[in-house]
């Protein structure tokens, strides 16, 4: 097998890598994750190269009239050491995606390359070589034990019977410590919790020593931590091992944070591939996920719930209870300004920006209305807050709050709650 891929020419796989040539001046340069991968290069001493490449790519799968096109002129490439994320709403085709490329369903038209070579012109035997799967399906499996599992990892090398040689189960063993279970290795798969399974299913896939793994929402049914938990392994498998790992998840914070590449798939607009902090700052993200309610901060690059505001009081302080305060008298409609900020009673924080924007002589972003300066500035002006909090950091673990209400003494409270109590009371 390696011979095989190893006589792929350089001339095929940069013929490979693009959908225009244009495109394979960007892929040759890294595209717009090419900084990226410069960076881990110079820290690895290796080089990343594209292993997947698509090229005009039209997914789908036979309907009762014809053939239904799920998404159509898809060109990419996944590259080796990286984590590359696929994002979409449900129903987009991000499973139908991964089987095509899987090579579990045909493609409806152009081209996969693999390491250069069209998919098409492997055979099967050769493809389980070269490409693991993990699907999100739950494993329930009774009488067999996390080592024989993962050993069935082997089986594209073990013929027939499945007989382990010695260097078979050093394979295994390696691959089972790479994902941190070597203390669940004789224990029975049905008494596993889903993370564990999770990663042994991970262990069978690098048991399988394919240069490719697809995942299939690797961290469905997991709580928050094993969520966690699982990216960071995958991404540091793709670093330890240079292996391609792509995977679809719905986890779109974590994806954002972990992940070297993102891939945004659409329905109207194809696939939008490049890393989070870029497609953060060209405003990608905040068109792809922008719902009613949703905000993106684009500096931090993570999404945000957008209250709608119906008052405002002035916060000052800072350090980690100023920010619960500020969180949790958002979270109940009340905007927190400080000293140098106005508002706008009843409007959203986004609506206020645009209306500050416009100030300024900014042209306020797509899908927003055009808010009258000169009104605004009136209105905010008459709508400064007239309850004030400060965070005091003199009494940071007894009572941190100091809040003043019109026609009210000072007070002090020590929590969250008694803070927003007193501030609805005000309010009333």
């Amino acid at each position: 097998m390696n011979k095989l891929t190893d006589s792929i020419t350089d001339s095929q796989r940069l013929k490979s890598d693009a959908c225009s040539p244009t495109d394979s001046l960007r892929n040759q340069t890294g595209g717009t994750h090419g900084i990226v991968n410069a960076v881990r290069d110079h820290a690895s001493g290796g080089i990343s190269i594209p292993t997947v490449s698509i090229r005009d790519l039209c997914i789908g799968y036979p309907a009762k009239r014809g053939v239904h096109t799920v998404a159509s002129g898809i060109c990419a490439t996944i590259r080796s050491g990286e984590l590359t994320c696929l994002l979409g709403a449900n129903g987009v085709g991000k499973s139908t995606l991964l089987r095509t490329l899987s090579a579990f369903q045909p493609k409806l038209s152009g081209e996969i390359y693999l390491r250069g070579r069209e998919i098409a012109t492997y055979s099967d035997r050769q493809l389980s070589h070269l490409i693991s799967v993990v699907l999100t399906e739950r494993c329930d499996i009774r009488g067999m034990s996390v080592s024989d599992l993962v050993g069935m990892g082997r089986s594209p090398y073990t013929g027939f019977w499945g007989t382990l040689s010695p260097a078979d189960r050093k394979v295994v063993d390696r691959s089972i410590a790479l994902v941190g279970i070597t203390h669940l290795a004789h224990r029975m798969i049905h008494t596993l919790s889903d993370g564990e399974r999770q990663k042994v299913m991970i262990a069978k896939a690098l048991a399988q020593e394919t240069p490719i793994i697809y995942l299939d929402e690797p961290t469905a049914f997991l709580d928050y931590p094993s969520k966690v938990e699982m990216m960071q392994l995958l991404h540091r498998i793709c670093r330890q091992t240079d292996k391609t790992v792509f995977l679809s998840t719905h986890d779109l914070e974590l994806a954002l944070q972990i992940a070297d590449v993102v891939w945004l798939m659409d329905r109207d607009r194809g696939v939008n591939v490049g890393t989070p902090e870029d497609l953060s700052l060209d405003g990608s993200l905040a068109h792809f996920f922008g719902r009613r309610g949703v905000a993106f901060d684009r500096f931090t690059g993570l999404f945000r719930v957008d209250s709608v505001f119906t008052h405002s009081v002035y916060l000052s302080g800072s350090g980690p209870h100023y920010a619960m305060a500020r969180k949790a008298l958002q979270r109940v409609g009340i905007r927190a300004v400080d000293d140098g900020d106005m508002t706008i009673e009843g409007r959203t924080t986004q609506t206020l920006e645009k209306a500050m924007q416009t100030a300024e002589g900014a042209k306020p972003s797509e899908g927003g209305s055009v808010v009258d300066a000169g009104r605004t500035m009136q209105e905010a002006s008459r709508s400064r807050p007239a309850i004030r909090i400060e965070v005091d950091a003199s009494h940071p673990s007894t009572q941190p709050y100091l809040v003043s209400c019109p026609h009210q003494a000072p007070q002090h409270v020590s929590t969250i709650a008694e803070l927003l109590a007193l501030v609805h009371q005000a309010l009333a």
